[in-house]
């Protein structure tokens, strides 16, 4: 893909230099070629405590700034399998479940890392907004609690954050999710279905510390 992409910039005599794929491959597979929002880091930490007081409390104990009593948290995303490495080369902790992935009993316990499990458009064979996206997500987080089907249903809230109002939150309203749209650029502010209150919208993440249903 790289040199195909690259191709028709070169003239008849010129070639791709050697480094260059391998560097490029090494740029766009770790933190080198990515940065962070500057709310991830802090939400994920507010996580970290809120799961860790979840892990050592009473079902029937709710805390006001964080009422849920388990937080599974997955990443949905059109994208190809770079993404663990990526997220963990940025300081995050990765569970190795992925769709279509043989589980080998081997992953940590729910909780123990920032991400719970990954589901790829890569793995899937479809991308957001197409529903099998979001139905895979909904089996990875099944296979992490070892849940029957019904019981993700009676148990569990199924939230979809995202920054596409077509991919993330049609796609995610569409496949039976409920959803939150993030517009750190604040794209939609006049959108009709945010000013009308049908769609939530926040601008960072720390704001989905006050999200209720």
């Amino acid at each position: 893909i790289i040199q195909a992409t690259f191709h028709p910039l070169l003239t008849p005599s010129q070639t791709l230099p050697s480094a260059l794929v391998p560097a490029l491959l090494r740029r766009f597979t770790t933190s080198e070629g990515y940065r962070l929002y500057p709310d991830v880091l802090p939400f994920f930490h507010f996580l970290r405590l809120q799961r860790e007081s979840q892990a050592h409390s009473k079902p029937s104990s709710i805390s006001s700034q964080w009422p849920w009593h388990q937080t599974i948290v997955g990443v949905i995303t059109n994208s190809d399998d770079r993404v663990p490495s990526i997220l963990e080369s940025l300081g995050l902790t990765v569970s190795a479940l992925r769709f279509g992935l043989p589980t080998l009993g081997s992953h940590s316990a729910p909780g123990d890392e920032d991400v719970d499990f990954v589901a790829l458009s890569y793995d899937v064979g479809e991308e957001k907004p197409h529903h099998l996206v979001f139905d895979a997500a909904k089996e990875l987080l099944r296979t992490r609690l070892e849940l029957e089907p019904r019981e993700v249903e009676e148990e569990f809230g199924l939230l979809h954050v995202g920054d596409d109002m077509e991919k993330d939150v049609l796609g995610a309203r569409n496949a039976g999710w409920g959803s939150v749209l993030l517009d750190r650029e604040e794209v939609y502010a006049n959108n009709t279905e945010v000013t009308n209150g049908s769609v939530k919208r926040i601008v960072d993440l720390i704001e989905l510390r006050d999200w209720r249903p």
